[in-house]
């Protein structure tokens, strides 16, 4: 459901919707990598850096 959200450009929700997976599941390291992904596009300071965010797209790229 955060894909989707992400997808659609509802950054906050797809945040939410992660925070709540990690406080079920601490260890869920995609969640974890995701949100720290839509921090950095919501310009966030605990996010990560740009270069990651750019690699995801361009792996993004090559998959169509």
């Amino acid at each position: 459901m955060a894909e989707l959200y992400i997808k659609q450009g509802h950054l906050a929700q797809a945040k939410d919707m992660l925070v709540r997976i990690l406080e079920r599941d601490p260890a869920h390291a995609a969640a974890a990598e995701r949100l720290a992904e839509v921090k950095a596009l919501l310009g966030e300071k605990d996010a990560v850096p740009v270069v990651d965010e750019l690699q995801r797209w361009l792996g993004s790229l090559k998959k169509r």
